[in-house]
């Protein structure tokens, strides 16, 4: 009984999810945008040419899946990641929703009827839905993060406190667009079969929004053991982590506020920021000398950062699971 996964990424969470289904014999492909294979021409023919990407590019490294399961569709999340890097960010978010949408269409026309289930995400799944339903298929739509209502609330709430937050980044989120976007979730929602969710905060936020219970499944994601034991009996300098993008929802601005209310001396604390910025530079001042930024890194890079660090922050506002810890 095998079917299809298809998100345009690869982050810890889709591929854990893709090799299990492999693992199990039950995966027939997996569909994506861009991975990363280091013996591969591609990956080695887009490094030489773009080597200001090269580390961004092995962020996205595919690892124990076979490569004949896995099916790309690259020039949509090409064209992104060069907006990111040279044009404005609404330019970005209009490329980022045109290749969402080409993504969809071309997983919708690769169903047939060797596959008897597919899995898909949110906002890029719409027209395979609707190809699963008309096929007869059966449908799985993961929900990363809370219903797109409950954080559309903290969002309005957060931009009116905070106005200094606002700029063409966190206008997205509230704008017209942001409601189109959030009324194809709902169509995508009340289409798929059932929903994976990965906390029960995420399906409580689900079901205040009418969505059945009985379509709901919660599956809490996993982490890696413990590799480190902190001396808590330490008098050294005290390493605070954070990692994701530095935005609205994940609660970065707080973060600010509360070390700079802290106010530690160099000598006692430093906090290292890992992760892109969404939010305006001028919210930054006066966080000190000893607050790090550094830019995304691969995630086996972030892991070894965190086995340095005594504790990881994480300020959000509104996630369904805190993904960082995966």
């Amino acid at each position: 009984m095998k079917g299809i996964i298809a998100n345009p990424g690869v982050g810890p969470h889709v591929q854990q999810t893709a090799m299990a289904y492999h693992e199990q014999q039950l995966l027939h492909t997996f569909y994506t945008t861009l991975y990363h294979q280091p013996d591969a021409v591609f990956s080695r023919y887009f490094s030489w040419f773009f080597p200001f990407l090269a580390k961004l590019l092995s962020r996205r490294t595919l690892q124990n899946i076979p490569p004949q399961q896995v099916k790309t569709f690259k020039r949509f999340e090409l064209l992104r990641i060069l907006a990111d890097k040279t044009l404005l960010p609404v330019a970005t978010d209009f490329v980022w929703e045109w290749g969402e949408l080409a993504f969809d269409n071309w997983v919708s026309r690769q169903i047939n009827l060797d596959i008897q289930w597919v899995h898909t995400y949110e906002h890029c799944s719409l027209s395979t839905l609707k190809q699963a339903k008309k096929t007869g298929i059966k449908s799985f739509y993961e929900q990363p993060s809370q219903h797109f209502s409950f954080f559309e609330k903290i969002a309005k709430d957060q931009l009116k406190k905070y106005p200094e937050l606002i700029n063409l980044e966190t206008l997205l989120l509230t704008d017209q667009k942001s409601e189109r976007r959030n009324q194809r979730r709902e169509q995508e929602l009340n289409l798929c079969d059932y929903v994976i969710c990965n906390s029960t905060f995420t399906k409580k936020t689900l079901i205040d929004a009418q969505i059945s219970a009985e379509k709901i499944i919660t599956i809490p994601l996993g982490f890696p053991d413990a590799v480190k034991n902190i001396d808590k009996n330490s008098t050294g300098k005290t390493i605070f982590i954070y990692a994701g993008n530095q935005s609205l929802r994940k609660g970065t601005h707080l973060l600010y506020q509360a070390w700079k209310t802290c106010n530690f001396k160099v000598e006692e604390a430093e906090l290292w920021m890992i992760g892109s910025n969404q939010l305006p530079l001028k919210i930054r001042e006066g966080l000190g000398e000893n607050v790090k930024f550094v830019h995304n890194v691969p995630h086996s890079e972030l892991l070894q950062l965190m086995t340095k660090a005594d504790l990881l922050v994480l300020p959000t506002l509104c996630d369904g699971f805190g993904m960082v810890i995966t």
